[in-house]
């Protein structure tokens, strides 16, 4: 019974990581290159608001991609 119970236990810790690599393996890096003020301003407006600079960004790219379709 105790075996039955430490193998249930890891795999309710070991759940969360396996869910992130499972979506991260559905994503692809985008690289941008900003001079320092402007990463510094960004991340601070970003943290005020809320939320992180990977929101911001893939917000504005699904708005740009509404504007202007493939």
């Amino acid at each position: 019974m105790a075996l039955l119970k430490a193998a249930t236990s890891r795999a309710q810790q070991n759940a969360p990581r396996e869910l992130e690599k499972a979506s991260k393996a559905q994503e692809k890096r985008l690289n941008v290159n900003l001079d320092v003020s402007t990463h510094e301003r960004f991340r601070i407006a970003c943290m005020r608001n809320g939320r992180t600079m990977k929101e911001e960004v893939e917000q504005f790219v699904a708005d740009y991609l509404k504007k202007n379709p493939s």
